[in-house]
């Protein structure tokens, strides 16, 4: 059985705590020989395995990538590599229950070496060079392969390219077992994680900027011209009365569906504390755009990105809005959090800007040479943040990692949880990593 998966060079992803991680490097005899692709064919004592890898246009080799395998499988393992043009290639190693394999194949027919079961633990891997591909920062969060049915060995971690039409979306949310992308001319896409993306009918033209999800399912969708869409999630979408007129509304969060609020255009913001049926005015004193929203699960400290450059504004709640200078001059887009720290996004080349709640801010290099429009934390201490050219950049056991996505698209917004990763941007672009 074969399938094609999205590869990521530079890993973003590592071994299962509870299972083994086997690291393949490809060289080849020609030094910065362009890499396409590469069928894999890897024997696990009894069980086999193909699996043809996709690598953008521009790799050159060496390149790495990740196969993650669930506890049960131990012992011998071989891999025989076939790049086309570039030859084939092959080796062997042995597998440890909770450790690092690491094997390099030279393509062309020789073997580059086995290197054997590394003494590191699976979440040890800081600091390891293997021929240039650096696996320092890796996250370790991706599950055991799954062998039920098909005897599927191997799960090789990637982002794989879903984008379904050319309108460009500004926001992504998941919610039971969902995700939802937002974006021009009124769309609305719903996935449930299969690559297909199916519109819904939002029964609006305007621009949708922002979405949000409660934890008890109901989703709030907001847009220009004072737009406010709501849902119980069967795929219809009611409008709301914001009481905004015709003011573009840009960000939406809230900690509960009695407790949404949603920014816009020269300072505004509404809150709702009836699901959406009812929406009050706050005077924030403020003329430039709310861009992003986030707070604590308490609702106690909300927290709005502001076109003002380096502005971030709190509210405890209270109806009434405070600034707080951040660590940055720039235009401030996004806001997320996990438990008190609060990470903010801005539009200078990599920089966020992070807060743990005492109203002191600091700058945050995130490793990225692009500017970085949205920001997301799946939880604590795992933060994505994502940017123009298909930046997407990872923080994970402490450390900001770029990704390599093999895309050039423009990101605007981006959702995680523990297993996926969606980022979204202009020209219907559609990433995903699972």
């Amino acid at each position: 059985m074969k399938r094609v998966l999205a590869l990521c060079l530079v890993m973003a992803g590592c071994a299962s705590k509870s299972g083994s991680l086997l690291v393949v490097t490809i060289a080849t005899p020609t030094p910065g020989a362009t890499l396409s692709s590469v069928h894999a064919h890897v024997v696990a004592t009894t069980r086999s395995k193909d699996v043809d890898l996709t690598f953008p246009g521009d790799t050159t080799t060496p390149a790495t990538f990740g196969i993650d395998f669930p506890p049960d499988i131990s012992g011998s393992i071989s891999v025989d590599l076939d790049g086309g043009a570039l030859g084939t290639g092959s080796g062997s190693t042995a597998l440890a229950h909770g450790r690092t394999a690491m094997l390099t194949i030279m393509l062309g027919g020789a073997s580059g070496g086995d290197l054997g079961v590394s003494d590191l633990g699976a979440s040890d891997l800081a600091g390891v060079d293997l021929a240039g591909a650096d696996l320092a920062g890796a996250d370790l969060s991706m599950p055991p392969a799954d062998l039920s049915g098909a005897g599927d060995l191997s799960h090789v971690v990637g982002w794989a390219i879903e984008s379904t039409g050319s309108a460009s979306l500004n926001s992504v949310w998941g919610a039971d077992g969902a995700v939802f992308a937002v974006g021009a001319n009124g769309t609305i896409l719903r996935s449930t994680g299969n690559g297909t993306w199916t519109a819904q009918t939002s029964g609006t033209t305007q621009t949708l900027n922002g979405i949000w999800g409660s934890p008890g399912g109901f989703l709030y969708a907001v847009g220009n011209a004072g737009t406010v869409l709501y849902s119980n999630g069967s795929g219809v979408w009611q409008p709301q009365t914001a009481g905004t007129g015709t003011m573009n509304l840009y960000c939406v969060w809230g900690s509960a569906d009695n407790n949404v609020y949603a920014g816009g255009a020269s300072g505004a913001m509404i809150h709702s504390t009836g699901g959406g049926a009812s929406w009050t005015a706050q005077t924030t004193g403020f003329s430039d755009d709310f861009l992003g929203l986030w707070g604590t699960s308490d609702g106690a400290h909300i927290y709005g990105a502001n076109n003002s450059a380096g502005a971030v504004f709190l509210s405890t709640g209270n109806g009434s809005w405070t600034f707080q200078a951040s660590s940055t001059t720039s235009v401030t887009t996004s806001a997320t959090g996990s438990g008190t720290t609060v990470y903010i996004a801005a539009t200078a080349v990599g920089t966020l800007t992070s807060s743990t709640g005492n109203g002191t801010w600091t700058a945050v290099n995130a490793m990225s040479a692009k500017e970085l429009w949205g920001v997301f934390a799946a939880g604590a201490g795992d933060v994505w943040a994502v940017g123009d050219s298909g930046t997407v950049t990872h923080l994970s056991g402490g450390t900001w990692t770029a990704q390599t996505t093999g895309s050039a698209a423009d990101l605007r917004a981006v959702w995680a949880d523990a297993n996926n990763v969606y980022a979204v941007g202009l020209n219907g672009a559609i990433l995903h990593r699972h």
